[in-house]
């Protein structure tokens, strides 16, 4: 797979292999972090992407039927001459019927299935009589739980069609999708401004592009001009099911307990005191959000299945072993806050280094390191001590050679560029790593690919320890030290 960027941050063009390990290494300030933010960026906003568009056009639906009948306030109540009878409940109002019809799908390829239902309730509502809504509204009057009012401002005929309207619309709403593409362009182009703050064009260009292919077949291509993404078809097809960004082991202090999140709306606060639940799709799951969110809700996402860790048993064992050992305890709730071993020890209290392979090990947990998942780690050696750097190089090749995750690493550390080479070597996975290193050439940067001179990497980070080091002895000697330095 090969990633194309130009004109986007600080890198004026950049090709790249992401084929299962890729690693970036550079001086500070030359745009290795843009090639992560990028490729979060387009694959992020492109996650799941027609379950999103199916749960935005219920959210849209929901909000255009509840809207309604609000401002019937209780008339559906009275609405209920064919319907309640189908249901044999005459508690069950229409609106109920309607939200649990709607709620009950989740999966974009449920859209024909539901949109066979709402045309059931439209075919139902056609065959109301106004005279029954009307005589049902005066018994409802007459047993005190309606105001004598209503009846003087409510007009059944216009109720009844107005109600076939949205059903109607509805309807045509779900099944509409010429709009697919100008919403996966303003997702994808939310999502960029997001991570770069609204400043991912490199500076005094108008104009960027970012592809991401396989061979002959195109899975995005994105042209921006003016901020603006000014093709038709920037997103062709999705490549990897999760796209995580890590740069900021701090983010475990932010992990907390969340209940799924319901919105409750009451149908009435005059007649019918009950609520609508929501349910899925107010839920944040399907929210676009920015790459540290997304991680502080990972600790909340679903576990892998019982039968699928017990498929992966022995190959989690194999990724994991230099990592249990290293990490004693789990992290589990007690009172609703996450804490560490059986200490009950506080994620906030824990070593930062200890707070990376925390998130290593959710993500793993979670199931978003198989092959259809892309890991973006930007300096993930920061806070670790070179014998955990060496653990967690080993690690991050392992998913590489036994699930077959994607995974784009960014390094400053000759100790962790080293440990990820020989762990490359060691597990066999050669071909499928790629090392590139970033430099400044005539005022501008240049992108190369080094796997046949990695030593130019090498030899950058080691210069200023070697300088340090030459200084270090001549200071030693000039004051006073026994051992003159070599020349």
């Amino acid at each position: 797979m090969k990633l194309n960027i130009q004109n986007i941050g600080a890198i004026k063009e950049a090709n790249i292999k992401i084929d299962g390990l890729t690693i970036i290494t550079g001086l500070n300030n030359t745009g290795k972090s843009t090639i992560g933010k990028a490729l979060f960026s387009i694959c992020n906003a492109t996650e799941n992407i027609y379950n999103v568009i199916f749960l935005e056009k219920k959210d849209f639906i929901s909000k255009r039927i509840l809207n309604f009948y609000q401002r019937y306030f209780n008339v559906e109540l009275y609405f209920l001459s064919v319907l309640s009878e189908r249901s044999g409940n005459e508690d069950f109002p229409i609106i109920r019927l309607i939200f649990n019809a709607i709620n009950g799908f989740s999966d974009a390829e449920n859209e024909i299935v539901l949109k066979n239902i709402l045309e059931d309730f439209f075919n139902s509502v056609s065959q109301v009589k106004t005279e029954d809504i009307i005589l049902r509204l005066k018994d409802e009057i007459e047993k005190d739980k309606i105001n004598s009012r209503i009846q003087r401002t409510f007009n059944a005929n216009r109720f009844k069609s107005e109600n076939l309207l949205v059903l109607r619309e509805s309807i045509n709403y779900i099944s509409d999708n010429t709009n697919n593409n100008e919403f996966i362009r303003r997702r994808i182009l939310n999502n960029l401004n997001t991570e770069f703050n609204n400043q991912y064009l490199k500076i005094e260009s108008t104009k960027a592009t970012i592809t991401l292919s396989e061979k002959d077949k195109l899975f995005y291509n994105i042209i921006l001009n003016e901020n603006e993404i000014v093709n038709e078809t920037p997103f062709i097809e999705s490549t990897f099911q999760s796209v995580y960004l890590v740069d900021n082991p701090l983010i475990v202090d932010k992990w907390k307990y969340k209940k799924p999140r319901r919105r409750v709306v009451p149908l009435s606060r005059v007649a019918y005191p009950e609520y609508i639940y929501a349910k899925d799709m107010y839920d944040y799951s399907f929210s676009l959000v920015n790459h540290s969110d997304k991680l502080q809700n990972l600790v909340n996402e679903k576990s892998i299945s019982s039968f699928e860790e017990i498929h992966n048993s022995e190959i989690y064992e194999k990724i994991m072993e230099d990592v249990s050992k290293l990490m004693s305890s789990d992290i589990f709730l007690e009172e609703n806050d996450y804490v560490y071993s059986q200490n009950k020890i506080k994620l906030q209290n824990l070593a930062t280094g200890l707070k990376m392979f925390i998130i290593l090990r959710t993500l793993i947990e979670k199931g978003k390191t198989n092959e259809k998942s892309l890991l973006i780690f930007d300096e993930p050696e920061s806070h670790l001590h070179p014998e955990w750097q060496n653990i967690f190089a080993e690690t991050i090749v392992k998913l590489v050679k036994f699930n077959k995750c994607k995974i784009l690493l960014v390094t400053h550390s000759p100790q962790f560029l080293l440990a990820l080479e020989t762990a490359s070597m060691k597990l066999n996975v050669q071909k499928n790593t790629s090392f590139y290193n970033i430099k400044v050439q005539k005022n501008e940067l240049e992108f190369k690919e080094i796997n046949n001179h990695i030593n130019e990497a090498y030899a950058e980070m080691v210069k200023p320890f070697l300088e340090m080091e030459a200084l270090n002895t001549k200071y030693k000697y000039d004051n006073g030290g026994e051992n003159e330095p070599k020349k």
